[in-house]
């Protein structure tokens, strides 16, 4: 089906306007290509792998088989969302190398106060 916004840009080419961060990437697409696709082209930009790629702001078109706010299915086609020149998506994800991770066990700075426990003020005297 196509969309409205695809009605009023009768291109096949779109650029869409993705922020990964504080970074906003121009990524010219297809609307033939899949998500996986575009997804491919942001590990070339951003070194997130796909997998950990989560993408918001693709709404698809009435009709297009699926609720219109659910996330993104690797295999389906570009076609299938409002998409029109510069529009904005959001990607979340990290990258490879930038995970946080815990201090491995004994090599930690600080003593972890407990400030959970109940201490029992006592009453004013009388």
């Amino acid at each position: 089906p196509r969309c409205v916004a695809h009605a009023m840009e009768n291109t096949e080419e779109v650029e869409l306007l993705v922020r990964h961060g504080s970074t906003v990437y121009p990524i010219p697409v297809q609307r033939s290509h899949t998500v996986s696709e575009l997804k491919t082209t942001l590990y070339e930009k951003t070194g997130v792998p796909p997998e950990r790629q989560k993408l918001l702001g693709l709404r698809r078109c009435k009709g297009a088989g699926r609720v219109s706010s659910a996330a993104p299915v690797d295999d389906e086609t570009l076609d299938k969302f409002e998409l029109k020149s510069r529009t904005r998506v959001l990607m979340l994800g990290t990258a490879h190398g930038e995970e946080v991770r815990p201090p491995p066990a004994g090599e930690t700075d600080q003593e972890v106060v407990n400030d959970l426990d109940v201490v029992e003020i006592p009453a004013p005297p009388e």
